[in-house]
């Protein structure tokens, strides 16, 4: 039988408890004493429970923090009415467990329309038998869900259920899945803790008080002895570190477990109010513990050794907090005048976060990044962002966001959503290198990149300089420029050259490749630091298509591009000028339009063959070689396998900016999004949506577009170490993600590059002090004077960017001093072949690839520059002739190639160069190996007529200006307010995130229904998500795609079409087209809405399946397998036992949770691998261990 808390009313004076830390919440229930439960599903929505108040359990609910509520009861109940517990997803939809003690009504009941009506479900399928009390339900997600009842009277075992179809269905977990099967009596209560997939609930038998542990969503359960006594007083702040409290001999006890439960320490005693402790809980993320009890509530942030007062009120007998500045409670009174209620935090709580990830709310885009006002520090989705010109992502999923006019670069924690700042100071000029990259000065940074090093490299605009912030120390560093404007220096070093970055990327080899004025595309040595044009003439003339075919060099290209390269090494870059994608061939070097050549624009057909409307702002590619094509008012995507273009965010048949769509389909939305869109390996796509103020992304897995950073106000800097959703980004202009998912922004008008920690969620400056302008190499980064465009992190965690000084200046990732490494500070083309320092430079974007060779996209000189990283001399990659048509020089060696405005420019893991040529609309990768440069997307000609669906290179693409390329070689482009994806495989372009009308809408929903306003993008190391700089919207957003995550060796799920009507289709894309699917050992439910996948094998990873429901498309579900280490046994990868579902293939992710030390003890290969904070995997002597991505 369930053990009910019995609840006493006691009087205390409400005017104490006032003066501390929470407000009471006038709630419309008739006895507000009767409180039983409280439950929070997101910052603004709350749900409560009354104890038959009214005769029978009822409840409330507020969609907006409490400013208006909804009372009502579950009629559907019946008159026993007694709500276990409530589980909602949202304001609108909630699940809530009834134990009416046997009779029939008792159950599971969900709502969706916010408690207006209630229908029970799983009638007939759970607690069934007889003396079955159901006790509490949870859900993971919209699918995923367990609930556990009380031992039923016929086996004496546990009734738990789960579901994966949202509770439409219910499987029992089989007896042999139970811990101490046939017990008697369980004595379950509803006291429970979720972590991740791990979930603890407290029960007892016998006398001994246990707590259950399932580590795969409820299916499989261990039993450990505990020294608490409550279900109230236990909790975990992440899978390993628990906490409970126990009376022992009349002394309060704080006992703590660092295994998940299965040991507890000897206890320390419990130092907070000495009176009876009713709960302890804890702040989600995060590692503070907190206490309720009749002398008050405090919070611990050192693991309980010292507590700190929120208040000293009367019974407090329930608390929960959603983040450190959302909490509610509950206080109890018994007179009328008195009569307690419902209280909510004001404060905010100092934390240090914990890496944990929820599946929960996984597939929405949102703004994570900027409050629209101010907010570093705080939620990135209440910060100001006055300009998001550009974003990007590390490997831990961390967004990054150049805010260009606050000239800052600005960084959400992938773990926290807090925003903060990563680089400048706010003071525009050009000073800090040498320091601490927050410290330093930057002016307009334009873009922003993080090599796969972690280093972050920032295009210092207006300094005409691309910088650098080392991952290890913060400390900013000039790379290219010396700030003044030009083009010169080519095969010197990059610090001597004259640069004008615009945009840049890095590759596995630590090379920066930016864009920039002067039409050339330019490259930075990692090695050497020389500088050399690797694409365009430098002369104005037809920058379209001319030199498709052959040299890039050859090339016309335009000066101001998107840029992004491949995991070849395949150069895409957007031609600002003339609407085309064009690719150089990092083998050939050749350059050739890959999308945008049509004369109309439509979706689904060959991207060569569509026309972009309005003007391509980035390209970018994901890994597996999708292409994305980002414009002010939308974004389109080409699929890598079949060329075919499609729209992702937005429409670029109706060119109307704004802000609109957040919450909905990335196809409906619309932005303004003139900065960067950015796309990480996994295809999730991010907008600067510049003037909306924002950052927004489209998550790969759901197509749905969210602000991810900003609110939409005037972006001003409002200090560091907040929480990034609080946060004011002005302007970020670029965004990236470091290999341990710190967010580094490029928050362009507070001049500074911002950082937001993946750990803590707190939003910090790592370069720039404000002021916009250049300061003095040597300098720390965080005083030094920038502006900042664009950030670019190399292989070490140097960080560059495009100070907007004509400069591509590096923070030196141990030293955190910062320095100019291209660019004179004169926007131009002169000094191949000396210093890139002395040469001047125009950067339309730059990148740095894997040997830190920065190539730089110097669009208004048609050239891709290079600085050698070794010498530091610059040179030109490409002809340096203006290019006629779009392809010039496509199928030949880069050297022959012409751009006309190379605007984009990217390097993959592979260092292939991906050059975006703005005039034609085009992005071009030059093959690493070949040197052979070809068009990836768009087909020369500017225009917007690439069709989702179809191949990049057979539409027109338009106004592309900023380009990704993923791990597996997906093409992503920035087209308009629009970020599109160009599939490796395929060659088929798609959008994946904003409708093409610039604006600011749509978080929570699809995200090629938003408005964004990107001024870059990037992806995060899985590619699950896309992380948006929402210039115009001062805010970062996150757009996550439809990954149906399988366990390897099992690989069933249920999937539904989110497309409604009669008829139905199912289809699967093996990597040749999508095919219709017939009912088989692997799937059922073909020609209905829900699919049943069965028995996938491992080897299906990255098939892809969608369902034609009455001649519509569904979202497009791509399968992927992860295995996680849960390590029960021993540290030995062979042990089966240490796995959540089996031993990891050369199919599966792989993610090692914090804290475990793994030795490999066998020959394996993986796909890829995630380490959490604090992991190690040791190989052992003789053992060869393989990551594929």
């Amino acid at each position: 039988m369930k053990i009910y808390f019995s609840i006493l009313s006691i009087a205390f004076s409400l005017s104490a408890f006032c003066q501390f830390q929470w407000t009471q919440i006038n709630v419309p229930h008739p006895n507000k004493s009767a409180f039983k439960e409280i439950d929070i599903p997101d910052a603004n929505s709350v749900w409560a429970v009354f104890s038959r108040a009214i005769g029978i359990d009822s409840f409330a609910v507020s969609p907006n923090a409490g400013a208006t509520w909804t009372v009502g009861t579950i009629a559907a109940a019946g008159t026993s009415c007694n709500i276990s517990n409530l589980m909602p997803l949202s304001a609108t939809v909630c699940y809530a467990t009834i134990n009416n003690y046997g009779n029939s009504k008792q159950g599971i009941y969900k709502t969706t329309d916010g408690g207006l009506s209630w229908q029970q479900i799983g009638i007939g399928n759970i607690y069934t038998s007889a003396g079955s009390f159901p006790d509490f339900t949870y859900f993971w997600n919209a699918n995923q869900g367990v609930t556990l009842g009380d031992n039923d009277a016929a086996t004496g075992n546990f009734e738990i259920y789960t579901t994966s179809d949202g509770g439409i269905s219910w499987l029992r977990v089989p007896v042999a899945n139970l811990p101490l099967a046939g017990t008697t009596p369980y004595g379950l209560t509803n006291g429970y803790k979720v972590v991740g997939k791990r979930i603890w609930f407290f029960g007892r038998d016998n006398n001994t008080n246990r707590i259950y542990r399932s580590d795969n969503f409820g299916m499989n359960w261990v039993a450990y002895s505990v020294p608490f006594s409550l279900p109230e007083l236990f909790t975990f702040t992440d899978t390993l570190h628990g906490y409970g409290i126990a009376t022992v001999a009349g002394v309060k006890m704080l006992y703590t477990s660092t295994d998940g439960g299965a040991t507890w320490s000897s206890g320390i005693p419990y130092t907070g109010h000495q009176t009876n402790v009713y709960n302890l809980t804890n702040v989600p993320g995060t590692s503070i513990i907190a206490t309720a009890s009749n002398g008050g509530t405090a919070y611990s942030t050192d693991n309980g050794s010292t507590w700190i007062p929120l208040d000293s009120a009367d019974h407090t007998f329930s608390m929960k907090f959603f983040s450190p500045s959302v909490g509610w409670s509950s206080q109890y009174r018994v007179n009328a005048t008195d009569p307690g209620g419902i209280f909510k935090l004001n404060a905010v709580l100092p934390v240090k976060f914990t890496s944990f990830t929820s599946s929960q709310n996984a597939q929405i885009i949102n703004t994570i990044a900027g409050n629209g006002l101010v907010g570093d520090g705080g939620p990135a989705t209440n910060a100001a962002l006055k300009s998001p010109w550009h974003v990007g992502t590390d490997a831990a999923g961390n967004v990054y966001i150049a805010d260009s006019y606050l000239n800052r670069i600005r960084k959400i924690d992938a773990f926290t959503g807090i925003i903060s700042n990563f680089a400048g100071n706010e003071v525009a000029g050009f000073s800090g290198d040498g320091g601490l990259a927050t410290n330093a000065s930057l002016n307009y940074p334009s873009d922003i990149f993080i090599a796969p090093s972690g280093n972050f490299y920032i295009v210092d605009g207006g300094n005409y300089r691309i910088r650098k912030v080392d991952a290890a120390t913060g400390i900013i560093t000039t790379i290219a420029g010396t700030g003044i404007k030009g083009l010169d220096g080519d095969s010197g070093p990059a610090l001597a050259a004259k640069i004008a970055p615009w945009r840049l990327c890095v590759d596995a080899d630590e090379n920066i490749y930016f864009t920039g004025g002067y039409y050339v595309i330019r490259k930075i040595d990692g090695a050497t630091g020389s500088i050399s044009t690797i694409a365009g003439t430098g002369i104005v003339g037809d920058y379209g298509t001319s030199g498709d075919g052959g040299p890039a060099v050859l090339a016309n290209v335009y000066s101001q591009m998107g840029i992004c390269i491949d995991a070849k090494k395949n150069i895409y870059i957007s031609d600002l000028g003339i609407p085309r994608i064009r690719k150089i061939d990092a083998t050939t070097g050749i350059i050739n339009t890959i999308a945008g050549n049509g004369s109309s624009f439509a979706d689904n057909i060959l991207a060569i063959n569509s026309k972009f409307n309005g003007t391509i702002r980035s390209v970018s590619v994901d890994s597996v070689g999708n292409i994305y094509i980002g414009t002010k008012v939308y974004c389109r995507k080409i699929d890598a396998v079949t060329g075919i273009i499609s729209s992702v965010i937005g429409s670029g048949a109706i060119q109307t900016s704004g802000f609109f769509g957040d919450g909905g389909p990335a196809t409906l939305a619309k932005t303004d999004a003139s900065g960067g869109m950015y796309v990480n390996r996994q295809g999730d796509i991010f907008i600067a949506d510049f003037n909306n103020r924002r950052v927004r992304k489209v998550p790969a897995a759901t197509g749905i577009i969210n602000t991810i950073g900003g609110n939409g106000g005037l972006g001003l800097f409002n200090g560091d170490n907040i929480f990034a959703t609080a946060a004011c980004l002005n302007e970020p202009n670029n965004i990236l993600i470091d290999t341990t998912s710190n967010i580094f922004i490029a928050d362009k008008s507070n001049n500074r590059i911002r950082k937001i920690n993946s750990s803590t969620g707190l939003i910090s400056t790592i370069a720039g002090n404000g002021m916009a302008g250049f300061s003095a190499d040597g300098t720390l980064a965080s005083s030094s004077t920038i502006t900042v465009s664009q950030i670019r992190m190399d292989l070490e965690n140097n960080l560059y960017f495009n100070d907007g000084n004509n400069r591509i200046r590096k923070i030196n990732a141990i030293t955190n001093k910062i320095t100019t490494v291209a660019g004179n500070g004169i926007s131009g083309f002169s000094g191949d072949g000396t210093l890139a320092t002395s040469a001047s430079i125009q950067i339309s974007d730059f990148c740095v690839d894997s040997h830190g060779f920065i190539f730089i996209a110097n669009g208004s000189n048609y050239r891709v520059r290079v600085v050698d990283a070794s010498t530091g001399i610059i040179s030109t990659f490409g002809s340096g002739v203006s290019a006629t048509t779009s392809n010039f020089g496509d199928g030949g060696p880069i050297s022959a190639a012409k751009f006309h405005y190379p605007n984009g420019i990217f390097i993959d893991k592979n260092d292939n160069i991906f050059i975006a040529d703005r005039s034609f609309g085009v992005v071009r990768k030059v093959d690493k190996i070949t040197g052979i440069i070809n068009t990836v997307a768009g087909n020369g000609t500017y225009g917007s007529t690439a069709v989702d669906g179809t191949i990049a290179t057979a539409g027109s693409l338009g106004n592309i200006s900023n380009i990704f390329v993923d791990t597996t070689g997906n093409l992503y482009l920035q087209e308009v307010a629009a970020i599109r994806k160009v599939e490796k495989t395929t060659g088929i372009i798609t959008t994946i995130a904003g409708n093409k009308i610039a604006g600011f809408s749509g978080d929570g929903g699809i995200a090629t229904n938003a408005q964004i306003n990107p001024g870059g993008f990037t992806l995060d190391k899985t590619g699950d998500n896309l992380l948006i700089a929402d210039v115009a919207n001062n805010r970062i957003r996150k757009v996550s795609f439809n990954n149906i995550v399988l366990c390897p060796g099992t690989g069933n799920k249920s999937i539904t079409s989110n497309i409604s009507g009669a008829a139905n289709k199912w289809e699967m894309n093996n990597g040749t087209g999508f095919v219709p699917i017939a009912n088989n050992a692997n799937f059922t439910g073909t020609n209905s809405a829900s699919l049943q996948l069965i028995n996938i094998p491992n080897e299906w990873t990255g098939y892809q399946l969608r369902c034609i429901t009455d001649n519509k498309y569904s979202n497009v579900f791509t399968l992927q397998f992860i295995a996680q280490w849960i390590g029960v046994v021993d540290k030995t990868w062979s042990n089966i036992t240490n796995w959540d579902c089996n031993i990891p293939d050369a199919n599966t992710d792989v993610i090692i949770s914090a804290g475990n030390n793994i030795v490999v003890d066998v020959n394996v290969t993986i796909k890829s691998l995630q380490l959490s904070a604090g992991a190690t995997v040791t190989v052992a002597p003789g053992i060869n261990f393989t990551i594929l991505h």
